[in-house]
């Protein structure tokens, strides 16, 4: 828990160091948001922005631009496999509820699975550009693994995000003018957060080999 919030509170720190970027950028978004082609590249562009200054490196608005056009192709593929997939989990589940008696046990697992698919969502568009050079495949199952690897802290940051969004759909200029990059700042700082542990492990894990 303290560590999600740490990554949280990392991230409004970020955004206010550079709100009026950070609000030009949300602007940005939402105006190429209308129409659909440039949608995802648009919210990746956010990213490779955001992930610059989680790495605690100078941003300026050409990182959002650098970000749209590198990856153009791959954020369509992920917003389209996040798209499709997620659907077609809520329809299992939708189908499965039809159905009395044991079939409901079925539900629960599938409802299991969309949780876990939407955790996942906090380190996909992060991973993207921390490892542009892996496939889409290697993307999502190195996501699932860190999902796995701190369950609670991903369910935190992931919690943290659904409220922000909601709030900000509640209150339209939030969403105009400040979720979308906090949000990215919060999926960078907790993939950074995740790199960090899982080496600590890794160098915990030699040392005590070496001792044996």
């Amino acid at each position: 828990m303290g560590s999600a919030l740490r990554v949280v509170g990392r991230s409004f720190r970020d955004w206010w160091d550079e709100m009026f970027l950070m609000v030009g950028i949300n602007l940005l978004w939402a105006l190429l948001a209308i129409p659909v082609v440039t949608f995802f590249p648009a919210l990746m562009g956010v990213y490779n922005l955001t992930y610059e200054k989680a790495q605690g490196r100078r941003v300026e608005r050409e990182l959002f631009w650098q970000g749209f056009r590198r990856y153009f192709g791959k954020s369509w593929a992920l917003g389209a496999i996040n798209t499709v997939a997620t659907l077609l989990l809520i329809v299992n589940i939708w189908f499965y509820l039809q159905f009395p008696n044991w079939m409901f046990y079925f539900t629960i697992i599938w409802v299991y699975v969309l949780v876990v698919w939407l955790v996942m969502q906090v380190y996909v568009y992060p991973l993207a550009i921390e490892q542009e050079d892996k496939s889409l495949k290697t993307i999502y199952l190195n996501a699932f693994r860190l999902a796995l690897v701190r369950p609670l802290f991903t369910i935190v940051v992931g919690l943290i995000l659904l409220v922000l969004e909601a709030v900000s759909i509640a209150i339209p200029p939030l969403l105009l003018l400040v979720f979308v990059p906090l949000a990215a700042l919060i999926g960078n700082h907790a993939l950074q957060e995740m790199i960090a542990y899982v080496q600590q492990r890794q160098e915990e894990l030699k040392k005590k080999s070496e001792k044996k």
